[in-house]
């Protein structure tokens, strides 16, 4: 009886220690312990205010987000199951143009290293339980087909150029360089990279100055992969430049982009309001 008593124990320890929050898991219900929103004036249309602007940190217990709009704090709050903007639905308006501070403390160190999104779980988690209530913020759940572009085989043979090979070695992580083992060298016009997966190369690829929408890989290619890529960027016409690009891209890797409407996750806005004061 005492042997049969005290497995029930273990079984119930155990089952408990499986449910309890570890490594910057939040309780259910837990909020940040001071939070402070004010308004603040857009700034400027310029570059360095474009650079400045939605910025959301994390510093140990310190969440800051810095002339942001309702709508980024929106993406911020549901980064990890809606990582791109167009997923956020019904952002127009005030909610996109009127910006803000935001400052607030959890109740513990979610990480030790600074972050930005997609923030760990607990801040997200946090951040969604303070729209609720400081901004009445109600979200649902759809699936619509947004546009996208697919990166797939230009030939039938599924052949590649020159300018990609199946790469033998992995550089994964590894910092912005020219050269030395792992040179990863995202620049406008010009791309070096070794060593990487072909996320990488699609996230590149997305950046808006350069294929023109976001991009999702439809290569089927595993592993990681070496690219060379050069294209001109006509600054003045966005839309020669991103041709341009979809023309390198065929050119120099045997790859092309093709414009779909894939059902895709949304998050819709159903009710936001001007938060509540502090």
């Amino acid at each position: 009886m005492r042997l049969r008593t005290l497995a029930s124990v273990v079984v119930v320890v155990c089952v408990m220690g499986a449910l309890a929050p570890v490594g910057g898991q939040a309780p259910e219900g837990e909020r940040f312990e001071v939070a402070s929103i004010r308004p603040t004036r857009p700034a400027e249309p310029t570059l360095e205010s474009l650079l400045s602007s939605d910025v959301v940190r994390l510093v140990g217990d310190r969440f800051r987000a810095t002339n942001i709009s309702a709508g980024a704090l929106v993406h911020a709050a549901y980064r990890s199951e809606y990582p791109h903007r167009d997923q956020i639905a019904g952002a127009d308006g005030w909610i996109s143009s009127e910006r803000f501070d935001l400052e607030a403390r959890a109740p513990a160190v979610l990480t030790e290293t600074p972050a930005t999104p997609p923030l760990p779980r607990a801040a997200e988690l946090m951040l969604r339980r303070l729209l609720e209530e400081r901004f009445q913020l109600r979200v649902r759940k759809e699936t619509r087909e947004l546009p996208r572009l697919v990166l797939t085989y230009a030939n039938s043979d599924r052949s590649l150029k020159k300018g990609i090979r199946i790469s033998d070695r992995n550089c994964t992580g590894a910092a912005l360089a020219r050269s030395g083992d792992c040179p990863y060298s995202p620049m406008p016009g010009k791309l070096l990279m070794r060593g990487q997966t072909m996320q990488t190369f699609v996230d590149f690829l997305s950046i808006r100055a350069y294929a023109g929408g976001r991009v999702l890989d439809g290569t089927g290619i595993t592993g990681t992969v070496d690219i060379d890529l050069e294209w001109v960027v006509d600054w003045k016409d966005m839309l020669v430049a991103n041709s341009n690009l979809a023309t390198a891209v065929q050119e120099q890797l045997g790859l092309k982009l093709e414009s779909r409407r894939p059902p895709t996750p949304v998050l819709v806005i159903e009710n936001i309001q001007r938060p509540s004061g502090n």
